[in-house]
């Protein structure tokens, strides 16, 4: 869809310069995650895919994507999202790559009423996850993906 990130802010791994999705989820996401673990059951539970607790907007776009959900689907979701972003980020200057999906999501919902619950509302995210965690091969999440009643 063309909504990536570049190496900015939180993100600055080994200076990856523009890194795709694949690489923030299994590179930055987890990796972090497994660098704060603080044992072993709880680097378990991580590797359990807790796709659930992902807060980037562009990552959950991407995952969306590539479960293969309708295209208007994710077009009205990247619409909603960057829309929000010219009007807070590129107009008033700040650089949204220094920020972090906290800070990211406290702008986007004091300043332009978006909230992270809607976003994964419209894009049924949280329901993704369920079938990504108890499918037992992609065919099987692109199906039930596919099914899902937009």
């Amino acid at each position: 869809m063309g909504y990536g990130q570049n190496a900015e802010g939180y993100f600055k791994h080994n200076n990856v310069p523009n890194p795709s999705q694949r690489f923030h989820l299994t590179e930055a996401y987890f990796e972090y995650k497994f660098s704060k673990a603080k044992d072993k059951i709880e680097k378990e539970l991580i590797k359990d895919c807790e796709l659930s607790g992902i807060r980037c907007p562009q990552l959950m776009l991407w995952i969306a994507e590539i479960v293969q959900i309708p295209e208007e689907v994710l077009q009205d979701a990247y619409n909603y999202i960057v829309k929000a972003e010219e009007e807070l980020f590129h107009k008033k200057g700040i650089n949204k790559g220094l920020l972090g999906a906290d800070k990211y999501w406290k702008i986007m919902t004091e300043n332009s009423h978006i909230t992270l619950s809607e976003f994964r509302t419209k894009l049924k995210y949280l329901e993704i996850c369920k079938i990504i965690k108890s499918s037992s091969d992609w065919s099987e999440i692109i199906a039930n993906c596919q099914s899902l009643d937009f």
